[in-house]
């Protein structure tokens, strides 16, 4: 079966925009975005040990807290890259209309809010 038949009218990712599979990423945004995706990966190998040491719930609760946050400011850092890179290009050079557009950048925005 088709998958735009079972989407609807929702454009595959990178299809309205014009990116395709891939997304430009500034070399300094994407340097920071290695950076902290390392830390974070650090803390969840600290929260994967925390477990092990039987370490107090609320102790490794405090722990998952502070990786979610981390994770939701790097997931800032990616949407606004999106918005000023993907959106703005495909706004600006018309790559398919801008329902389609529209309908991408809110889905990828009820994503990113959940």
């Amino acid at each position: 079966m088709d998958k735009s038949a079972l989407k609807g009218s929702q454009p595959e990712a990178g299809e309205a925009c014009g990116c395709g599979d891939f997304c430009h990423f500034d070399p300094e945004l994407r340097e920071r975005l290695i950076r902290r995706l390392k830390m974070i990966e650090g803390q969840v190998r600290g929260i994967a040990r925390m477990v092990e040491e039987d370490r107090h719930c609320t102790e490794v609760l405090t722990q998952i807290g502070s990786v979610q946050e981390a994770m939701r400011q790097v997931g800032k850092l990616v949407m606004r890259n999106y918005l000023l890179t993907c959106v703005a290009q495909a706004l600006e050079g018309e790559e398919g209309s801008s329902d389609q557009i529209y309908d991408q950048l809110m889905e990828v925005i009820y994503k990113f809010a959940r």
